[in-house]
C-alpha cells in the first residue's frame, strides 16, 4: 500500500493553531480512532461545505428570476417594490407571508 506523508506545524505563537492543535489531541472525543482520520473527516467536511456553499454564489438576476419562479409555481403573485399586481386579490401582507414561508422552504 503506497502512502503519501505531509507535515502540519503548529505554532505556539497562534491561538488558532494551539486550538486546533488541542482539537487533533483529543481526537477520541470526536469520535476517531487517530488524529489521521480526524484530519481527514475535516478536510472533507469542509470540501463539501464549500462545494455547496459555491451553488449560492450565483448571479442576482438568476436569483430573482429563480425566486419569482418558485413563488408563481407556488401560487403567488409577485409584486414590484410592495405595490400589488394589477389584477391581484392577495394584499402586500398576504404575499410577503407566502414570500416568507416559500423562503424557509428553501
Amino acid at each position: 500500500m503506497l502512502m503519501k506523508q505531509k507535515t502540519v506545524r503548529f505554532y505556539d505563537e497562534s491561538k488558532a493553531d494551539m486550538d486546533a492543535y488541542e482539537k487533533l489531541e483529543c481526537f477520541r472525543e470526536y469520535g476517531f480512532s487517530n488524529a489521521r482520520e480526524l484530519i481527514i473527516a475535516a478536510i472533507n467536511a469542509y470540501s463539501r461545505k464549500e462545494d455547496t456553499s459555491s451553488d449560492m454564489n450565483i448571479d442576482i438576476e438568476r436569483l430573482a428570476d429563480y425566486i419569482v419562479n418558485k413563488m408563481k409555481n407556488n401560487g403567488i403573485t409577485p409584486s414590484i417594490y410592495g405595490e400589488d399586481v394589477p389584477g391581484s386579490e392577495s394584499s402586500n401582507a398576504d404575499i410577503f407571508d407566502k414570500a416568507l414561508s416559500f423562503m424557509e422552504s428553501l
